[in-house]
């Protein structure tokens, strides 16, 4: 913001892994400029605004249009965001913002980072006449400032181009060239803040890390420390990338909120060790380019454990059951008494977890702390001994030996993540709140309405007709941010879904002469679980 108010012509563009990211950044901005930050009072963001041109009588001068945020000021400086689609945007020259550079794409990185090559300072040109300036009036031009690029995040893995570039920047660095600096800032920098030397309260609790320590602490290393990790190297099932480009920035959710959500949980139960985990989530129809296309979003995440207890244990078996149930019927919201809304409750039949006797728990009708009763739940096929005993169960439970399955499933995951077909929540920051990016439909409607009938005058084809409605479409400012705040339920949803993306980082395959076995990578068995990665397959 200062760079382009006190150099012309200062281009930057903020780059992330999706475009909403590259925009929540682009708001935190616009929040300076309006004076709208909590922790900075009496704030003079006014200074900045009045530098901004304003383009709409109605408007502010930032720009939310769907081809990305943007603002220009007076002397031809201007801030635009870009998103994931790397083919649309080439060929553009500016500085670069990569806004969690950590966990970027090679391609992405590099295509990006070429706006920045050029330099500025090269002046040609000739006379009225026609003539070559003489380079005696060249070298009068003053220089410009060279374009930069700027690779800002908390740390990542060790095998990411993000992690190459910090290595090789901190070298050139050292040895003293002026073109490269790099700068590493953990945790331990905000628990004492002053100012004029006096101690003020800090803006980052020390119990706030500790607790991340104690919840996933290869995530807290990484975002506070600001420690490179080492994930399953070459034979991780799924790299970094993947599950940051399938990430969402939404809520939760702890229940069925519209009553017509198509849900399927998993459930891998423990007793004594590791952890006893249910993970929700919804079947749903993509739908684009009119093609039915079944996709997986992950809603909520939920650990059995025993708080009470020191080493925080599953519960006590009865406890756990009694909390699916209660799981079942909030996710069931809207549907009927044979559970219309749950595709499938899926469960690890493994002997460590005792899956096959929790099922047997389920199989009677029970009645809930309302005193209403519900129908019970069997897997006919595994349970069929036990149809003619509980005729009134319904068929929605599967039992899932993992002797069996283990190799097929983890394969069909991988498979399905490669393919996009799962999203996740976004990696939460601790905050209390998500910033979410929305379209305004009726905006969009209205002026989508305005530029067909200004097109209708035009003497054009349909393709060229549909061609311009896209162009000007993607000027329209319809985008709107909202704060949502979160509770502590939500919180603890988003931190179990981060540790289940860890665990799945961390996954490696084993080859074996049969089938390939799929396990954590040696260095993590003895600190990290697997029991969430168990219910995403």
């Amino acid at each position: 913001m200062a760079k382009g108010m006190l150099f012309n012509n200062y281009w930057s563009y903020i780059c992330s892994g999706s475009g909403s990211q590259a925009q929540q950044t682009f708001t935190t901005l616009e929040r300076i400029a309006n004076n709208n930050i909590d922790t900075m009072v009496g704030s003079t963001g006014e200074i900045f605004k009045a530098e901004v041109e304003i383009k709409n009588a109605i408007g502010d001068g930032f720009s939310h249009s769907s081809d990305g945020f943007r603002y220009n000021l007076f002397n031809g400086s201007f801030t635009q965001t870009l998103n994931s689609n790397v083919d649309k945007k080439r060929g553009l020259r500016g500085n670069v913002i990569f806004d969690e550079s950590g966990f970027l794409s090679e391609e992405m990185m590099q295509t990006y980072g070429a706006f920045a090559i050029v330099n500025k300072s090269f002046k040609t040109g000739k006379n009225r006449e026609g003539k070559q300036l003489d380079d005696i009036r060249l070298k009068t031009i003053p220089d410009e400032i060279s374009n930069q690029q700027f690779y800002i995040s908390s740390a990542s893995s060790t095998d990411t181009e993000f992690y190459r570039l910090y290595r090789d920047y901190a070298k050139r660095m050292i040895m003293g060239d002026p073109d490269y600096f790099v700068a590493q800032f953990d945790c331990e920098a905000c628990f004492s803040p002053t100012v004029h030397g006096k101690k003020i309260a800090p803006l980052l609790e020390k119990s706030t890390v500790e607790s991340a320590m104690r919840t996933n602490p290869e995530k807290a290393r990484r975002e506070y420390y600001c420690q490179f990790t080492s994930d399953g190297g070459n034979n991780a099932i799924v790299r970094r990338g993947v599950i940051a480009r399938n990430e969402e920035v939404r809520k939760p959710i702890l229940y069925n909120d519209t009553g017509k959500r198509k849900i399927v949980m998993a459930y891998d139960p423990a007793r004594s060790r590791d952890n006893s985990v249910i993970l929700i989530g919804e079947i749903y129809d993509d739908g684009k380019d009119g093609k039915h296309d079944k996709k997986l979003r992950l809603l909520n995440c939920v650990t059995l454990a025993d708080i009470g207890k020191k080493n925080h244990t599953p519960m006590q078996t009865p406890d756990q059951i009694k909390y699916l149930k209660q799981l079942i019927l909030d996710y069931n919201m809207g549907g009927d008494d044979k559970y219309s809304n749950i595709e499938g409750i899926y469960i690890d039949a493994g002997a460590g977890g005792s899956g096959v006797n929790i099922a047997d728990y389920l199989m009677a009708d029970w009645e809930d702390e309302k005193g209403e009763t519900h129908r019970g739940l069997i897997d006919k096929e595994y349970s069929a001994d036990y149809v003619r005993k509980f005729p009134n169960a319904v068929d929605k439970v599967h039992l899932i030996p993992p002797s069996k399955f283990k190799s097929i499933i983890y394969e069909a995951t991988i498979e399905m993540l490669n393919q996009d077909k799962i999203s996740f929540t976004a990696t939460y920051d601790n905050k209390g709140y998500l910033t979410l990016i929305n379209t305004n439909e009726k905006i969009l409607n209205r002026e989508k309405k305005k530029i067909l009938k200004d097109l209708e005058k035009e003497n054009i084809s349909e393709d060229e007709k549909q061609d311009e409605l896209n162009r000007r479409l993607l000027q329209v400012s319809c985008v709107e941010t909202k704060m949502e705040k979160l509770s502590w339920q939500d919180e603890l949803a988003l931190e179990n879904i981060d540790a289940l993306k860890e665990e799945l980082v961390n996954m490696v395959r084993i080859k074996r002469e049969n089938r390939d076995s799929f396990e954590l990578c040696a260095e993590k068995r003895n600190k990290l679980h697997k029991h969430r990665c168990a219910d995403v397959a």
